[in-house]
């Protein structure tokens, strides 16, 4: 039972992870810099880093990302 609850730990951990550092290589910031610098920060604390980076990427983010279709929902 403990070895099923630590492997899916192990698993969201690192999903959160990969999706830190695909949505910082897909987003647009005001200075690649700073892409640079999220990037940095999230291989370095990949679990402190990944919560991090979620909690404020919309404080960060100037632009659009490039897949955004230009869709508002309401």
């Amino acid at each position: 039972m403990y070895t099923l609850l630590l492997f899916a730990a192990i698993a969201t951990i690192i999903t959160v992870w990969v999706l830190a550092i695909y949505d910082i290589s897909t987003s647009h910031f005001e200075k690649r810099s700073h892409s640079l610098l999220w990037l940095l920060f999230v291989l370095a604390f990949p679990i402190v880093g990944s919560v991090v980076y979620f909690m404020i990427r919309k404080d960060i983010k100037t632009k659009p990302r490039a897949f955004d279709p230009g869709f508002r929902h309401s």
